[in-house]
């Protein structure tokens, strides 16, 4: 089938995030009317037909009570799970959540405290930080090593900040976010052993799984030994990989049976009960019915991501390479100027809207994020209007 993720999309009275101007002016200052949004992990493409179908048979019926957690919902996540990630597991493990980021809010109240917080690989995913620094918990901070332009892990260090601060979760973005690295099955075992060993539950969110690129290989950390999986807890959801971020609507994964009910302890004392009607059923619909699509638009998105490659190339821009997601990490420190400086200018003067690397937790100060997941003649003009801005200013 054929899709066509070239169509442009007018999104400016969608009152979504990504383009609404009043909000990219408060964090950008004033920008040109011609601007293109490349910053929040919002994609502009049309989700696949199926979720829409089902949306409209929900929306004709004309009645939007209270749903449930019906038994179609865990069949088709373990049927998606064991198709995507080759993962075998129990239905029970499931829990449906409003959107992953609530989660760890929720499982930064049930399991940390004053002293014992949460660790956090660096840069990493904003949420991870500010989930802990609003519940009044430590984060702690273990900064990946930028080595032949590819992140890696300082084993030493991650190991003496785990024993010193004895965080109660360690947040760990498998794929890599801001980055897309793709962690092999040897490093996310390895991370599991250290949290075994000093007593920190492993928190793997894994929403950027079903973006790998260039026939790379995602390894679930569900796929651990038994051992690790009973220090597990498993965050995803189809809002990164079908584009329903709006509908908040995620799930957890969880095989240890106390950590499960801690969280659902916590969800009840929060009033996360019954699902969002249109989050389920997008869930449902999307797995069964989505996956040529999914697999087209990752096949789109790897093709702008060659576009980037060939249009920026200016020695001085370090493009980390994107091995999943649709986010361009790209250092701009050759450039003499911060990532925020160089985003703020870039808007006002361009219209073009990056993600400045200060948005994530620590270590991103040198860096700007590029969301390539829009219509390609969208990536070229912007990526010229880029150009035309360094050609200027530098």
């Amino acid at each position: 089938m054929e899709y066509n993720f070239d169509e442009i999309i007018d999104r400016h009275d969608e009152k979504c995030r990504k383009w609404d101007r009043s909000i990219i002016e408060q964090e950008f200052g004033p920008i040109p009317d011609d601007f293109i949004p490349m910053w929040i992990a919002d994609m502009d493409f049309r989700s696949p037909q199926g979720i829409l179908d089902a949306f409209m048979k929900a929306s004709q019926r004309g009645t939007f009570g209270y749903t449930y957690t019906y038994p179609e919902f865990y069949q088709t996540v373990v049927q998606w799970q064991k198709q995507q990630h080759q993962v075998d597991m129990d239905p029970e493990w499931i829990t449906l959540g409003y959107g992953s980021v609530a989660t760890m809010y929720n499982l930064v109240q049930q399991f940390c405290d004053a002293t014992h917080g949460v660790m956090t690989l660096t840069p990493t995913y904003g949420p991870f930080g500010r989930c802990a620094r609003e519940n009044n918990v430590p984060v702690g901070t273990s900064p990946l090593i930028l080595q032949a332009n590819r992140y890696q892990i300082d084993w030493d260090d991650l190991e003496q900040k785990l024993q010193a601060q004895q965080p109660r979760l360690l947040f760990f973005c498998n794929p890599h976010n801001p980055s897309g690295r793709v962690w092999s099955p040897q490093e996310i075992e390895r991370i599991a052993q250290l949290c075994l060993a000093n007593g920190t539950i492993m928190v793997s969110d894994e929403v950027h799984s079903e973006h790998i690129l260039h026939n790379g290989q995602h390894t679930s950390a569900l796929t651990l030994p038994e051992q690790y999986l009973q220090n597990l807890i498993f965050l995803t959801s189809p809002n990164k990989v079908f584009n329903l971020g709006g509908l908040k609507t995620s799930y957890s994964i969880i095989p240890n049976a106390q950590l499960r009910e801690r969280l659902r302890a916590n969800y009840q004392k929060n009033s996360i009960t019954s699902p969002n009607i249109f989050g389920i059923t997008a869930i449902v619909a999307g797995y069964q019915t989505g996956n040529d699509w999914r697999r087209a638009m990752v096949n789109y998105v790897s093709r702008n991501y060659e576009l980037a490659q060939q249009m920026l190339t200016d020695p001085r821009l370090q493009l980390i390479p994107m091995e999943s997601s649709y986010l361009l990490w790209v250092r701009v420190s050759g450039f003499g100027v911060s990532g925020r400086t160089f985003t703020q200018e870039l808007a006002t003067q361009q219209g073009v809207i990056l993600e400045p690397g200060t948005d994530f937790v620590a270590d991103g100060e040198k860096f700007v994020r590029i969301n390539l997941a829009m219509p390609r003649i969208q990536i070229q003009t912007a990526l010229q209007r880029l150009n035309q801005f360094i050609e200027k200013r530098f």
